[in-house]
């Protein structure tokens, strides 16, 4: 790329804050949507991974697809806050019902997520058999699962190349939800990732907004276990 063709405005140049590349000067998906279409094309492994995971997953245009991300994104400090399974199970059944959409599609890496959708949607639910923590040593090795800015990393990972496996396995969803008529999510940069690799934006969005997170990391994990668990009139 020449400088003469960035000063044409014809390429952006992508920076970022140590963590979220974003396009400089710029926050409008849609020049995200068309530097990804312009210049992004998966590997030959890739793209077979892809397309059996599309296979397995079924996704499409009458699919809602749903992320939910917790992790440390219920303690983190100053992070948006998790939606709630509760949460994200009604804005799920809002647009079934209401929407011209017949299966789901779920992206988490939280079993118990898994299985509360399982019991409301039983067969209308797809999932990808991709990784999920169910111990705490499976938590603590593996980025995003814990509220700590320092994941701990052990030597003994849950599973072979378990760090290049889960990058694997979250373009996959991403992938997946991009392909679905519907998105369901909180703040997360996965569900983002959907927005981008479509081809334009998804019939019905529903973006579950819970705040910003505060300072201590405990506090904020006993807020969002409250939160989960109490009824609506306190705070649920």
């Amino acid at each position: 790329v020449t400088r003469q063709a960035l000063e044409a405005g014809e390429y952006r140049l992508v920076a970022g804050d140590g963590s979220h590349p974003h396009v400089e000067g710029s926050h409008d998906e849609a020049d995200y949507r068309h530097l990804w279409h312009q210049w992004v094309r998966p590997n030959a492994v890739l793209a077979d991974y892809l397309e059996s995971c599309a296979q397995a997953a079924g996704p499409g245009e009458t699919t809602i697809a749903v992320h939910f991300r917790a992790g440390d994104m219920r303690g983190y400090p100053h992070h948006p806050v998790a939606p709630t399974i509760e949460q994200a199970v009604l804005s799920t059944r809002t647009l079934l019902d209401t929407g011209p959409y017949e299966r789901v599609f779920l992206a988490t890496q939280d079993q118990r997520c898994v299985e509360g959708f399982r019991k409301e949607f039983g067969s209308l639910l797809n999932t990808l058999a991709h990784f999920r923590a169910t111990t705490a040593s499976e938590t603590k090795s593996t980025p995003f699962l814990t509220a700590s800015k320092k994941p701990q990393i052990r030597s003994s990972s849950p599973r072979p190349q378990h760090l290049y496996r889960l990058g694997l396995e979250v373009l996959a969803d991403s992938a997946m939800m991009a392909r679905c008529g519907a998105l369901v999510a909180g703040s997360s940069n996965v569900a983002l990732l959907s927005r981008v690799m479509r081809q334009s934006p998804h019939r019905d969005q529903v973006w579950i907004w819970n705040g910003f997170s505060g300072k201590s990391v405990l506090r904020n994990k006993l807020l969002w276990t409250w939160k989960s668990r109490a009824s609506e009139r306190f705070g649920g």
